[in-house]
């Protein structure tokens, strides 16, 4: 429905959220992308941020023409009813879905969770894969403003806290040591629950699907007491429906986005909350929500809970409504692959790639990546000079994804995941979509542009990566 006081199509899908999606000068975010320029894009950054896929558009395009306040709350009743419908087993209806701009706005919920169990209590908070979380989620952690901008567009003051009377403590655990080599912290992190738990209300966040695709074991969740909220980061959202209602099972809060592997534009996000979690819930107090007005809107809390609702602000995000709808038209046609089929093309894809990198004397691959998420590969990139720096690759990510390449075919451009430091050291991604899976299962497995896509960065290791002393 066309409307004078609606946004353009393609304004609207980069509204309702940080900064992080604005269109800067270049015409493109900052990650070299523009949400509708999608057609002529090699991507295999799905790890990081996508254009829409083609079926997400046309998804999210239809929806736009009818998309009005009349027809909103209509709309995200819908979409809560197809990802409980898409993840729920059978027959069951186990958890309720809050709703958030990005992956790192559903780091504020535990928080308010925390609050409305335990309202006299302070928050302890543990966060492992520190370093390959999304951006701003260390931040959020720990209960400040990660960007300068919220989804309904006001300024925040970035690295502030978003109310000083939050009393918020934080434990970091590294994901990966200096040598790059994935951490086990189980014993540690038990320990410190045991500490913490009787004085403190504990949040503990675990990864299942980190930025290099990272699977923490989740059996920790069975060895701590029941008063620890859990959260499981599935931003990635590279797992099955079984492993999802495992988590829920467990009394875990699930993190997930449809903007890495289901393809949507930056950012849309959901948490899934074990219903034997919000029956925890007490009455929601203004002291005990109102720190969160300045991040959630009412529209991002389930309707049955209206003593929280209350105390929001009643803001339509129609840019996340938008960018869901695109989302769940790919997780739609990729939950009715064949299974067996979309694990045999990943593994060939993942060996193909993998043999091809290791190959070469610019490519090393991220120790244990055998142990990691097989649409993500993940690696290190050498001149003759030695590797390249966080800040070497920062540049390399940027001249390559903003540079025309006439070898690829039918694509102009290519979109790799941005790096990822650890210590000292850095790395990159690539990172197959749902979209990327489903052509190959129904078309058959064409890595014509991976190889190119490697040999591009191969040539830049060789002639720019040698100049770039710094």
């Amino acid at each position: 429905m066309a409307s004078p006081s609606k946004p353009a199509f393609e304004r609207l899908v980069t509204l309702g959220g940080d900064e992080r999606l604005d269109i800067r000068g270049g015409g493109y975010n900052k990650y070299h992308v523009y949400p509708v320029e999608y057609q002529r894009v090699f991507n295999r950054a799905s790890c990081t941020c996508s254009p829409f896929s083609e079926n997400g558009f046309r998804a999210a395009k239809a929806l736009y023409e009818k998309l009005s306040d009349d027809t909103f709350d209509h709309v995200r009743r819908q979409h809560t009813s197809r990802i409980k419908e898409l993840l729920n087993l059978p027959g069951c209806d186990r958890f309720d879905v809050f709703y958030a701009p990005s992956g790192s706005d559903l780091c504020y919920y535990p928080l308010l969770f925390s609050k409305l169990i335990h309202p006299d209590r302070d928050i302890f908070n543990i966060i492992t894969c520190p370093e390959e979380l999304g951006s701003g989620s260390n931040v959020a952690f720990a209960g400040r403003y990660y960007s300068s901008r919220n989804q309904l567009g006001a300024v925040t003051a970035e690295g502030t806290a978003i109310d000083p009377a939050l009393k918020i403590s934080c434990a970091t655990f590294a994901a990966r040591d200096e040598q790059g080599r994935i951490m086990n912290h189980k014993h540690q992190i038990e320990s410190i629950i045991h500490e913490k738990y009787r004085s403190h209300a504990v949040v503990a966040n675990i990864v299942i699907g980190s930025k290099s695709g990272i699977e923490n074991n989740s059996s920790i969740l069975a060895t701590t007491p029941e008063d620890v909220l859990w959260t499981v980061d599935l931003c990635q959202f590279r797992a099955s429906r079984v492993l999802i209602n495992g988590l829920i099972g467990m009394n875990a809060c699930v993190m997930l986005t449809g903007s890495k592997f289901y393809h949507s534009p930056p950012f849309c996000a959901v948490l899934l909350v074990p219903k034997t979690i919000s029956q925890r819930f007490n009455r929601a107090t203004d002291s005990a929500v109102t720190p969160f007005a300045s991040v959630f809107t009412a529209y991002d809390i389930p309707e049955r809970f209206t003593d929280i609702r209350q105390w929001l602000p009643g803001f339509r995000n129609f840019g996340l409504l938008l960018r869901w709808e695109a989302a769940l038209a790919e997780m739609t046609e990729f939950a009715a692959l064949d299974m067996h089929a979309v694990n045999r093309v990943i593994l060939l894809w993942n060996q193909h790639v993998s043999a091809r990198m290791r190959a070469s004397q610019h490519f090393d691959l991220m120790p244990g990546q055998e142990d990691t998420n097989k649409t993500i590969i993940s690696f290190r990139v050498r001149s003759n000079r030695g590797y390249l720096s966080h800040a070497q690759l920062g540049r390399m990510y940027e001249t390559l994804c903003t540079r025309t390449h006439r070898s690829l075919a039918n694509a102009e451009r290519v979109l790799f995941g941005q790096p990822v430091k650890y210590g000292q050291q850095s790395f990159v991604r690539l990172a197959l979509s749902s979209a990327d899976v489903q052509a190959f299962v129904r078309q058959g497995l064409d890595l014509t542009n991976d190889e190119k896509l490697i040999a591009i960065i191969e040539e830049y290791a060789e002639n720019e990566g040698e100049k770039d002393d710094t």
